[in-house]
């Protein structure tokens, strides 16, 4: 919202039934509706590339989407079509992830921000867990949630592999 302007937001999305996803569909929905944030649609991609080109292309034939929220790292053809039409600069982007292409789109101001899952820690704890359930018949606890940092081109260098 404070990106566009409130402008007209299209939301893309991994597979459907994914708990996952459905979370960060919700939660997105649930604080535009707070901030009078303008939803044009949430379309699920299925975390399949081609199916993510194709529906991008039908989606920035509007003409006044300002925004695209992508909760998934399956964002680089949606972005490649955002620069195929030209309105890399007057469509706001924030992605999910960082890794290289994206971090490309990020320098070169395509991608305004991005959200960072930090999958090295969701590894570990993950693996941890898995750890004391096998050697000390813990239970581990049923959600292990991390908490997701905002990355834009300032901070960008700190989470980037070098």
């Amino acid at each position: 919202g404070y990106l566009t302007g409130g402008g007209k937001v299209a939301v893309f999305s991994g597979q459907r039934q994914s708990g996952v996803h459905a979370e960060l569909v919700c939660a997105f929905k649930s604080e535009a509706e707070k901030t009078g944030l303008n939803i044009d649609g949430v379309y699920y991609t299925e975390d399949l590339p081609e199916k993510a080109a194709e529906i991008s292309v039908d989606v920035l034939k509007k003409s006044d989407l300002e925004g695209i929220y992508i909760s998934s790292a399956n964002s680089v053809p949606i972005i490649e079509n955002v620069i195929a039409c030209g309105r890399q600069r007057e469509i706001k982007i924030v992605a999910s992830d960082v890794f290289p292409k994206l971090s490309y789109y990020m320098e070169n101001g395509i991608v305004n921000a991005t959200v960072f899952q930090n999958p090295f820690e969701q590894s570990r704890l993950a693996l941890e867990k898995l750890y004391y359930l096998i050697s000390e018949k813990a239970q581990p606890e049923d959600n292990i949630k991390i908490v997701p940092e905002l990355v834009m081109r300032s901070n960008l260098y700190l989470y980037e592999k070098k």
